[in-house]
């Protein structure tokens, strides 16, 4: 796939939710897309990310509370937040354990994006991610074409 396209891709499904509409809350206005690091551990060695070197961005095992995301909720709720959650960062969401709770939680405040380097997908994973609050699923492929198959084998 070309990663322009690729590109433009992203750019459009963004702009539907970040540019869709101001919205104003006590007078300011609010965001629309949120983005959480629920780990700051990874499976990978990628070399254009920080992680790769951990004299940069070491593993620390920090992991997000259900008190800060109970939080985070609560405070989302508050200003009647009318966006995306999307769960990424600098580790990767599905070595994240408490995922459905945390997908359950702030799945009632809007959609739930997960960016995956799919490593520790299955048929099962996978299917409890479907059914669950989680609205899309995006995974990163930097490995080769082989992984398409993979995954397409995964549905």
């Amino acid at each position: 796939m070309d990663p322009k396209t690729t590109i433009k891709k992203n750019i459009k499904r963004r702009t539907a939710i970040v540019d869709d509409a101001v919205y104003l809350h006590n007078g300011f206005p609010m965001p629309t897309w949120v983005e959480l690091s629920l780990i700051d551990v990874c499976n990978r060695t990628c070399s254009f990310c920080p992680k790769s070197d951990p004299s940069v961005a070491p593993d620390t095992y920090q992991l997000m509370s259900r008190t800060l995301i109970d939080k985070v909720h609560d405070n989302l709720l508050g200003i009647k937040y009318q966006g995306a959650i999307a769960l990424c960062g600098y580790g990767e969401p599905l070595l994240y354990k408490d995922w459905k709770y945390l997908t359950n939680k702030l799945g009632e405040l809007g959609g739930i994006e997960i960016v995956t380097n799919g490593d520790t997908l299955t048929k099962k994973s996978l299917t409890e991610l479907y059914n669950s609050k989680v609205t899309r699923i995006l995974i990163s492929l930097y490995d080769g074409p082989e992984q398409v198959v993979k995954f397409k084998n995964l549905l």
